[in-house]
């Protein structure tokens, strides 16, 4: 049995989204990449799998080596697959996965910062052209403060209609169908500018109020261009969801539930910035030691003052 065919079943019993489907559908592929042909349940052994995270390790993205994370999620991908191939007994010999755990790093979040947003804001509002009919200078400012503000993934708020905005109260709801998980409503009040803003090129009940109608995937390099025009680094659109999540925490509100998580270790490892919340720093703990005036090392009060270079 072909792997995609093993995807097909398992998204099917799963209810997996479309993207959802189709990022495990790019890890088949890597894997048919690697082996050189379409893979079947036959490839699905310990040293085919291993041979392969090892070979996906040394593959780059243009000039730089591929990210940890994305190895850790085809392998992850791959094996889900293969579980679910013995689960089912569709795996022809019945081998369950082997493998060792990987050891999980956990960055540091990285949000943007109001400095950043600012930016960005007022580097969108200079974007020429139209998206969907809609000036780009209107486009981009609103999605940028959508994200900000309400702490939504960029799935959901891409897939927001403006039957799901309120602008006489000042709401956007995001619905179960296009949210993560796709459990629950997530109800966001949004600001009076930010809504002044949208009514000026409001749409029809059951449009999108950002529809993209270009290459699907273009919208991330349409946004690495606009980080570099505003001199920001672009840290990708999941960390408005972490800025909005810091600074919420940091007025001392409750991101966990800003952020809809059930758990709240979830929130605090993966969202929130110490640049913003100034959790984990200690440095005002530690008593002062004075350091004296700058040093400037063409003078020396020191007569045998030797210079680092000549030591």
């Amino acid at each position: 049995m072909m792997l995609k065919e093993v995807l097909r079943r398992y998204a099917t019993l799963r209810d997996l989204s479309d993207r959802t489907v189709q990022i495990y559908g790019e890890s088949i592929a890597q894997f048919a990449k690697f082996l050189g042909h379409e893979p079947t349940v036959d490839d699905l052994e310990d040293m085919a799998v291993a041979e392969f995270i090892r070979w996906r390790a040394k593959q780059t993205r243009g000039t730089r080596l591929i990210s940890p994370e994305t190895v850790t999620k085809d392998r992850t991908h791959i094996l889900c697959l293969w579980t679910f191939t013995c689960k089912k007994k569709l795996h022809p010999t019945g081998e369950w996965p082997g493998l060792p755990k990987r050891h999980r790093i956990t960055h540091t979040p990285d949000a943007y910062t109001a400095e950043d947003i600012q930016k960005l804001v007022i580097a969108s509002r200079y974007r020429i052209g139209r998206i969907a009919g809609r000036p780009a200078g209107w486009w981009w400012p609103g999605l940028i403060m959508a994200l900000f503000q309400t702490g939504e993934r960029i799935g959901a708020v891409m897939a927001t209609r403006w039957s799901d905005v309120d602008l006489e109260r000042g709401w956007i709801t995001f619905r179960a169908s296009t949210r993560k998980g796709r459990s629950e409503d997530n109800v966001k009040r949004i600001s009076p500018e930010l809504v002044a803003w949208l009514k000026q090129h409001a749409g029809m009940p059951n449009e999108l109020v950002w529809p993209w109608d270009r290459l699907p995937r273009s919208i991330y390099a349409s946004w690495r261009v606009l980080c570099e025009k505003a001199g920001v680094r672009n840290r990708a659109f999941h960390a408005f969801r972490k800025s909005s999540c810091s600074y919420v925490h940091a007025a001392g509100g409750d991101a966990t539930a800003h952020a809809m998580h059930a758990d709240p270790e979830m929130t605090l490892r993966h969202y929130l910035d110490p640049k913003i919340t100034g959790r984990g720093s200690s440095l005002a703990l530690l008593p002062k030691i004075d350091m004296g005036p700058c040093a400037d090392e063409t003078e020396s009060p020191d007569a045998e003052f030797v210079p680092e270079d000549a030591a």
